[in-house]
């Protein structure tokens, strides 16, 4: 079911035509030559010489296997330009490759909250802000006060944001004031900065 709507969208275009559905492909920044990105939401690695201990040989492209990051939802994909893999999620390649971000918002929004869904038409840049407020007006995350929601699911830009941010004290980034932004207490933020919990 993960992958239905992707497929189904594939489907209706090699048997339609639809122009509007078009795969469309792109190379993914700082690995060019080695893989692209299309609108569909797939991964390819490209026809290219590499090597390995025992010298240079050819390596075939092919469509890759997203895997699902664990009590997160996200696809995503492992990459190597000869320097070892790393993982990137599939929704943020597929929006740096097409999507223009002019205002430099830091987030990838799913609009229909379907985090496997990771075609164009699905994703949006967007603020820490707009993205709560996209869950909590589609029903994906609860809107509640106080320590209650200490166990809450953050997603890694939340975390990311956090880690960034915080200054003790502060009117606006201090432990007091994130904690009313992501309805939760100002310990479950403490136990974050500090990697108490949501470790990496």
């Amino acid at each position: 079911m993960g992958y239905g709507n992707t497929v189904l969208r594939l489907l209706i275009y090699l048997i339609k035509g639809d122009e509007d559905m078009k795969e469309l492909w792109k190379d993914i920044k700082g690995y060019e030559g080695c893989y692209q990105v299309s609108n569909l939401g797939r991964i390819k690695s490209l026809d290219r010489m590499t090597n390995n201990q025992y010298g240079e040989y050819f390596m075939k492209g092919r469509i890759l296997k997203n895997s699902i990051i664990k009590d997160k939802g996200y696809c995503r994909v492992s990459l190597n330009n000869g320097n070892g893999k790393i993982s990137k999620r599939v929704h943020r390649l597929v929006a740096e490759a097409f999507i223009p971000n002019p205002e430099n918002k830091p987030e990838v929004n799913h609009k229909d909250g379907n985090k496997l869904n990771n075609c164009v038409s699905n994703l949006e840049w967007c603020t820490n802000k707009e993205n709560i407020e996209h869950s909590i007006r589609t029903g994906l995350k609860k809107h509640c006060n106080g320590c209650s929601n200490s166990s809450s699911k953050f997603t890694e830009e939340d975390i990311i944001f956090i880690r960034k941010n915080y200054k003790k004290r502060d009117p606006m980034y201090g432990g007091v004031a994130l904690a009313r932004r992501y309805s939760c207490c100002p310990q479950t933020i403490y136990d974050i900065v500090t990697k108490k919990h949501y470790k990496e």
